[in-house]
């Protein structure tokens, strides 16, 4: 009783006689996707006459078949089946079962191929569960991107890799990264070993520090005595500066500060304020400003060192009175007589180390010794002022 199908031999009875018993079906009747459901018409007892029997089936609702899932090989051509993901279903015999893209699998990286001729996504549910539905993802493509990550400054061309298969080996950074004054520390994020998804991998930096020791000596001034407003101005690469004085420093015959962790670079290390009340600064022996290098090596350090030299203050004064001439000469004789004209001579001189200034020289005895009437007892020299070492005019 099957179109376009023999599920069992007929079985056919010759010869019968009327009234005899209805020979029974040699077996059961059996058939893949089907229940039977008897004969129509229904065998009768006694045979009468010439009759068919046809068998009729039911439909099994439970009928299998499979959904198959092929993925794109990462290299070459082609699909692969993936075995772990292929489905088992379940449906009437002889329906159409039919996937709409609510029933198909997601696979990470992979896209469904809608147009490959290879889909099957509808067929006929096969008794013997042969029916098989066939479904074809392709790779998504990603973009890997290595790039500097220096704002405002290219360090290195970004490097860009496109098209790159799901699942294939991260393409690597042509060279080696290299900035100046910086020590390349990585990748930021650490680089997959395979491409998932599109990625920029940013480059990191540490920056190459060093430290700066400023030293400061102090020569001539007495113990205890520092001058008042002192202080050391560091300044340097990107806009650095830095105040230092002397409660900052390590204190011994000579003061000391280091600083850390500074650029590469030039600092200029410069101080004021170095003035002392009663000292006399020694510019040609001392050192108020100095540059100094940070640069990159195995050890990253430099030094500034800066020295005053200082002259205490020594106020000194001479006056000298002597006869310049007796009678306009100056071949002065062991005595002198009473009339004789005698000239005197007062050299005042500067014996210390420092100018002078507001100086007046008097003569007490002037009276005394001049006749000259426009002569005044007591009447003073006055000296504007007078250098280290000079005579007065």
């Amino acid at each position: 009783g099957v179109y376009g199908e023999e599920v069992f031999a007929d079985q056919t009875y010759d010869g019968l006689t009327y009234g005899t018993t209805t020979p029974a079906f040699d077996g059961t009747p059996s058939r893949e996707g089907y229940s039977f459901a008897g004969w129509d018409p229904t065998v009768a007892e006694k045979v009468t006459g010439d009759a068919t029997y046809t068998a009729t089936w039911t439909a099994e609702t439970d009928t299998v078949y499979k959904v198959e899932y092929y993925l794109e090989n990462l290299t070459g051509d082609g699909f692969t089946k993936d075995e772990d993901a292929t489905e088992t279903k379940y449906g009437t015999t002889d329906t159409t079962a039919t996937l709409t893209e609510d029933d198909y699998k997601a696979f990470e990286g992979f896209t469904f191929d809608e147009g490959n001729e290879d889909n099957i996504t509808s067929g006929t549910i096969a008794g013997d569960g042969s029916l098989v539905l066939k479904l074809y993802y392709v790779r998504e493509t990603y973009t890997v991107t290595y790039t500097d990550g220096v704002e405002g400054e290219e360090v290195f061309d970004d490097q860009v890799s496109s098209n790159i298969k799901y699942g294939a080996a991260t393409p690597t950074f042509d060279g080696t990264p290299s900035r100046e004054g910086y020590t390349f520390t990585g990748w930021e994020p650490e680089v997959a070993e395979t491409v998932t998804e599109t990625v920029t991998y940013v480059a990191q930096w540490e920056e190459i520090t060093g430290a700066l020791t400023v030293t400061k000596t102090f020569s001539g001034l007495d113990e205890g005595v520092l001058p008042d407003d002192f202080k050391i101005t560091v300044t340097g690469p990107n806009g650095y500066s830095k105040e230092l004085t002397l409660n900052d420093a390590d204190e011994g015959t000579t003061y000391t500060w280091t600083i850390p962790e500074l650029s590469l670079g030039t600092y200029t290390v410069s101080e004021s304020g170095y003035d002392v009340e009663g000292y006399a600064f020694d510019e040609d022996k001392s050192t108020t400003s100095v540059d100094a290098t940070l640069v990159e090596g195995e050890t990253v350090a430099a030094t500034a060192e800066l020295k005053n030299v200082y002259i205490k203050d020594e106020p000194g004064l001479s006056v000298e009175k002597t006869v310049h001439s007796v009678n306009g000469s100056t071949d002065i004789p062991e005595k002198v007589e009473v009339d004789d004209v005698i000239v005197y001579k007062i050299v005042v001189k500067n014996t210390g180390n420092v100018a002078l200034t507001g100086i007046s020289v008097t003569d007490e005895l002037a009276g005394q010794l001049y006749t000259d009437e426009s002569c005044e007892t007591g009447a003073p020299l006055p000296i504007a002022s007078l250098d280290a070492g000079a005579l007065a005019p």
